[in-house]
């Protein structure tokens, strides 16, 4: 409940939003929610006369802002009302804790089904937001540096942690170069196998993670369930071809072995998530650099806008759920000291340790890039000559497609003009095997 200095302050905001909207000719009636004053934001519902239209009402945030001389406005729909969120001023900003997620479960009378129920924030009711790792399977948390990305994931593996056996649920938790975030797991007794943070043990963790999914799938189990975060995707896609093989199918064919995959990354491109964001049941976004960015993590374009805009969230938590459709903005909770050493339970935990994991045998590098790869030019003339594409040759025999059009030119006896033959990839020395293709529209 909102003290009287609170609604106060709330009641004197909404007369001014009143009439910002009134000049820019939105007739509209804007009343502070009872319980909406959340950690970083005041919310008030808006109710338009009827024929306005949703994007006129959604496209005057800035305006909203701007008037209230707010760090930050957004307009956007929930359970079919208007909801206007304004940014506190700094000094009024509070955290969300675990203790304030726990009132609102109670206070709700939220009954969790089992321990893949995560409540994972605070809605702009106050409400808990629960995601169930059992219906979604596969999730991905995205945000740059400073968003709470990593003590989201945090949350998410030390509640499942706290709330399950050890025999019912097992993590797998990996980070690049980042031991620091591994640290507080380090303890855990559900963990299955070492946190990894070196690149040859993570890799042959996603390997062994394939192995125990392809064993599971032929003996038709699927418990325990096993919860494989990897944190910091975009860097490790960066240094490991197969590491996004190896995610990727984890994503195609993980459900009917129990597992779960969770991602969090800095980029909320589809390289930076690997092709297993095909698979991700719902994205948690956090605070994007551009509007671009926040777009593609939500599934739709710029121009459509979404209501809620993740380049414009204030960070420290502040996030945004997609799932189904739908997006719901909500406060993650920060996880405090004592929070950590909760998760302390054990001194040696029963787990596989990487150095015992087994080693793949990696393919040889083609020294030169993969468009010297030696192959047999004659056999590809042959597949021209039978009608091969110029794309099923650079597909079948690992070359690039300035090479392959110079060798349909030989099987066609013609010349290739500088024009037809420039590489639509770029510099025909790269490793990258996907420089032959336009680049991704999502990139950066």
């Amino acid at each position: 409940m909102n003290d009287a200095n609170t609604r106060q302050q709330m009641s004197v905001a909404a007369g001014i939003m009143e009439l910002e909207l009134r000049q820019h000719k939105v007739i509209a009636s804007i009343k502070p929610l009872e319980d909406g004053d959340s950690s970083k934001t005041w919310n008030f519902a808006c109710v338009v006369a009827m024929g306005t239209k949703s994007a006129k009402v959604r496209g005057l945030d800035e305006e909203i802002s701007a008037r209230l001389h707010a760090d930050g406005a957004q307009v956007f729909r929930r359970r079919g009302v208007f909801i206007v969120s304004v940014a506190k001023p700094r000094n009024l900003w509070r955290s969300s804790t675990l203790a304030d997620v726990d009132y609102a479960l109670r206070l709700g009378r939220v009954s969790l089904k089992h321990a893949g129920v995560v409540p994972i924030g605070l809605d702009v009711m106050n409400e808990a937001v629960l995601i169930d790792l059992a219906e979604v399977v596969h999730l991905g948390v995205v945000g740059i540096s400073g968003s709470g990305k990593t003590t989201l994931l945090h949350h998410i593996l030390g509640w499942i942690a706290k709330h399950s056996r050890p025999d019912a649920v097992r993590l797998v938790y990996a980070c690049l170069d980042k031991p620091e975030d591994l640290r507080p797991f380090l303890h855990v007794p559900h963990m299955w196998i070492e946190p990894a943070h070196e690149l040859d043990h993570v890799i042959r963790t996603l390997y062994l993670v394939e192995d125990t999914m392809r064993e599971r799938q032929r003996a038709g189990v699927n418990r325990p369930r096993l919860v494989v975060c990897v944190d910091e995707v975009q860097d490790l896609l960066s240094q490991s071809d197969e590491a996004d093989e190896l995610l990727d199918a984890i994503g195609r064919r993980g459900r009917s072995a129990g597992i779960s995959l969770i991602l969090g990354s800095q980029r909320a491109t589809m390289a930076g998530l690997s092709r297993a964001a095909a698979n991700l049941g719902a994205v948690l976004v956090g605070k994007t650099r551009t509007a671009a960015d926040g777009a593609y993590a939500l599934g739709h374009s710029v121009k459509e806008g979404g209501g809620i805009k993740p380049h414009q969230l204030l960070g420290a938590g502040d996030f945004v759920l997609h799932q189904s459709g739908q997006s719901s903005r909500l406060q993650a909770p920060l996880l405090r000291r004592r929070d950590y050493a909760e998760l302390q339970r054990c001194d040696a935990p029963d787990w596989i340790r990487c150095d015992d994991l087994p080693v793949r045998a990696q393919p040889e590098r083609v020294v030169g890039g993969w468009n010297r790869t030696a192959i047999d030019e004659d056999e590809v003339i042959a597949d021209f000559q039978a009608g091969a594409s110029v794309n099923a040759v650079m597909n079948t025999y690992g070359i690039g497609w300035k090479r392959a059009k110079q060798l349909q030119a030989m099987a066609n006896d013609t010349e290739v003009h500088d024009d037809e033959s420039e590489d639509l990839g770029g510099d025909d020395s790269g490793d990258d095997p996907n420089a032959g293709y336009p680049d991704d529209p999502g990139e950066e």
